[in-house]
């Protein structure tokens, strides 16, 4: 179980080096939109295309933020608590998530489904299609949750046996 959980942390590594790479992306984009409106060329649709992008990159990388624990946390109250006190508060911290996920998940999927299914599209002139970030937040929420869950399982089960063994 071990295995699992370490291989959840490596898929959330990696998709997060995408929401990086669409961060890098969206960059170039706005350079090039840039220049070609200084050489009178402008392109149509890079806004357009660029808030799809943020989406993705927005997304892709919260349950990487959930991994490496940089979410915000309110710490003065936090060490004023005793570790059993902050370990059962950590504990509650990760159970609410993973309900409110669940349902954002379902929701999510249900309208990422839906938008694919229509082949919706953005207004405007060029016509991009909408459900790529659609299907990148629940993607994203997803993995949100599989990371929730490697992290309740971690703060459980892992950290009991590591401090048992003195590891």
């Amino acid at each position: 179980v071990k295995h699992l959980v370490r291989g959840i942390d490596h898929v959330t590594q990696a998709v997060n080096w995408v929401s990086m790479t669409a961060l890098f992306v969206i960059m170039g984009l706005t350079i090039a939109g840039i220049i070609a409106r200084l050489l009178g060329m402008p392109i149509s649709g890079i806004t357009n295309l660029s808030e799809s992008l943020l989406v993705v990159a927005i997304y892709l990388s919260i349950a990487y933020t959930q991994q490496k624990k940089q979410h915000v946390a309110v710490e003065f109250l936090l060490g004023s608590l005793s570790p059993r006190k902050r370990r059962a508060l950590e504990i509650v911290n990760l159970i609410i998530p993973l309900v409110i996920c669940s349902v954002v998940v379902t929701t999510s999927w249900d309208y990422a489904v839906h938008s694919w299914e229509i082949r919706e599209k953005m207004d405007g002139a060029p016509f991009y299609p909408i459900y790529p970030p659609k299907i990148a937040v629940a993607v994203g929420v997803s993995l949100l949750e599989i990371q929730l869950f490697a992290d309740l399982f971690r703060e459980i089960f892992l950290k009991h046996i590591n401090h048992r063994t003195g590891q």
